[in-house]
């Protein structure tokens, strides 16, 4: 469908979004257009709402079906700039609010009897770097050891959305892992890739930890777990929540309103609080 091509050329190139965003919405488009069965310019409120409902009825998710009418709502946004309508047919169509569900971090145990379990210098510097730090997958896989780690302060600098730097504390025991990993491989990344050169990507990551996690009994347990484990085990001793989305990095206005932003001196303290912080160095 030539409407669709051109959206999907223009959220790509105009409007610089990733290829999994565009492909994405270019499948939920796809599939309303399946179902409506009518030329998109004839579309009602009436047809999405229906599509909608047929779609929660099928059993997707409320994050599935309010992606779904995010798609159809920049469609149709598209059309109406560019004359192809007057009006947007799913403007007055608000999304379903998703259950807030608290986070299911990892007890502190099994991530121990875990990181026992790992029989390889990286894989087990990925896991110790991960519940360390509470940093993203792309975050971890982009340390770079020349300008992200400061040894002699024993600091982690992460780069994280928005260009934005935070710096993290490291553990001693943390801090022996990566010496002794990029002193293993001599690379400029922490975690470098054969393949490529440059550094291992998110799905490698995501990999490594299933084989693990699936090893253990832990087949819940993804990489971003361990970030909710991180929080949860601060804010479990006494660490203030202001600190903790400082050292997670989050940006969004409502946490900056309401945090206070923590100094360096103040982030060294409050990570102390983390389990890890009584272990001593070498791995």
């Amino acid at each position: 469908m030539k409407l669709l091509e051109d959206f999907c050329n223009y959220i790509m190139n105009e409007k610089n979004l990733s290829m999994n965003t565009v492909d994405g919405y270019g499948r939920d488009l796809s599939q309303f257009t399946s179902f409506i069965e009518k030329p998109v310019t004839k579309v009602t409120t009436e047809d999405v709402s229906s599509f909608l409902s047929h779609r929660r009825a099928e059993g997707d998710g409320v994050s599935t079906v309010s992606r779904k009418l995010s798609a159809i709502k920049s469609f149709y946004n598209f059309l109406v700039r560019r004359g192809k309508l007057k009006y947007n047919p799913a403007s007055s169509i608000e999304g379903m609010k998703k259950p807030k569900r608290l986070p299911r971090p990892v007890d502190s145990e099994d991530i121990d009897s875990l990181l026992n379990m790992i029989d390889n210098l990286r894989d087990r510097t990925i896991f110790e770097v991960l519940y360390a730090t509470g940093i993203r997958r792309e975050e971890l896989c982009a340390i770079n050891i020349q300008t992200d780690i400061n040894f002699r302060r024993g600091e982690l600098r992460v780069v994280g959305k928005g260009d934005s730097e935070r710096i993290i504390p490291l553990f001693p025991r943390t801090l022996d892992y990566i010496k002794s990993l990029s002193a293993e491989h001599g690379k400029e990344w922490l975690f470098p890739s054969i393949k490529t050169g440059g550094h291992i990507g998110k799905r490698q990551i995501n990999e490594i930890v299933n084989k693990w996690t699936s090893a253990a009994g832990l087949e819940w347990v993804t990489p971003h777990k361990f970030r909710h484990s991180f929080a949860t085990h601060l804010m479990d001793n006494g660490v203030d929540l202001g600190d903790i989305q400082e050292l997670l990095g989050h940006s969004s206005p409502e946490t900056t309103k309401i945090y206070a932003g923590v100094s360096k001196g103040r982030a060294r303290s409050a990570v102390m609080k983390h389990p890890l912080a009584t272990e001593k160095g070498q791995p």
